[in-house]
């Protein structure tokens, strides 16, 4: 039911949303520091760094360390 809510007032699904900010957050810290790409899946809270990897690319169409470099 909270799902429902949370969908109807942003109209995002509650799922998208932790996924965008931990996308953003992940760019952020790909930016601004030199982690290694397990370092940042970790923090922005992946356990799997190749889900991460996976996730990062469908979310910005490049790979973190692709994304990285451009920065």
């Amino acid at each position: 039911m909270k799902n429902i809510k949370f969908s109807c007032q942003l109209h995002i699904y509650y799922s998208s949303y932790i996924k965008q900010i931990r996308m953003e957050n992940a760019k952020e810290l790909l930016r601004s520091k030199h982690l290694q790409v397990k370092e940042v899946a970790s923090a922005v809270g992946y356990i799997d760094a190749h889900l991460f990897s996976k996730t990062f690319r469908e979310y910005t169409g490049l790979l973190s360390n692709e994304y990285a470099k451009r920065c």
